[in-house]
């Protein structure tokens, strides 16, 4: 939050909502200054998921998720295969 200010990096939330560790307030705090500063985020809620998920469907959804959350931010900002050749 300290550095709200210069964030520009799209952001993938994902949290267990019975979190003990990190209270689920300051994901939605944390979504709520995302917004205020336009910086895109994706957010993917667990119900009545704990901090390390118990749950083999929620490791797979979250695994997905990340997979996929790399793969679009991260495949965007290559070089095309022609802008790689010049």
């Amino acid at each position: 939050m300290a550095y709200m200010s210069t964030w520009r990096s799209p952001v993938l939330l994902i949290q267990g909502d019975d979190d003990r560790n990190v209270p689920f307030s300051q994901t939605v705090s944390l979504s709520r200054e995302l917004d205020k500063h336009g910086i895109k985020y994706e957010e993917l809620v667990f119900p009545d998921e704990i901090h390390g998920f118990l749950l083999h469907r929620s490791w797979l959804a979250a695994y997905t998720a990340e997979a996929d959350f790399f793969h679009r931010y991260l495949e965007e900002n290559q070089p095309s295969t022609e802008q790689k050749k010049r």
